[in-house]
């Protein structure tokens, strides 16, 4: 059907190549954005990165073996309270009212 060579599936390859690359530009600019937005919404809610948490929490063992202060154990948490649903019985609570009109 086609010849070895054929100048039809060298085009077709070099379409496809640019193609993967215009894909691969696309995805770049995707994740680049992405980061972007993500980074200022930690910003904006003032959020620690990891490194910076992990660093306070190993010079705070540091400081509780220094001055002999044991670690506190880390909170679990309490189980749920049982609640029980009690069925609401609705009462209407009927009210005359009276009109007067006076002329």
């Amino acid at each position: 059907m086609f010849k070895k060579g054929s100048k039809f599936m060298d085009d077709l390859a070099r379409m496809a190549g640019g193609t993967a690359g215009l894909f691969n530009s696309f995805r770049k600019e995707i994740q680049e954005d992405v980061k972007e937005r993500v980074d200022m919404m930690v910003d904006r809610l003032d959020l620690v990165p990891r490194q910076d948490l992990e660093k306070l929490e190993k010079r705070v063992a540091k400081l509780e073996e220094k001055t002999g202060v044991a670690k506190k154990p880390a909170a679990t948490k309490a189980a749920p309270k049982k609640t029980t649903t009690k069925k609401k019985t609705a009462t209407k609570k009927t009210t005359a009212k009276k009109s007067t009109a006076k002329k």
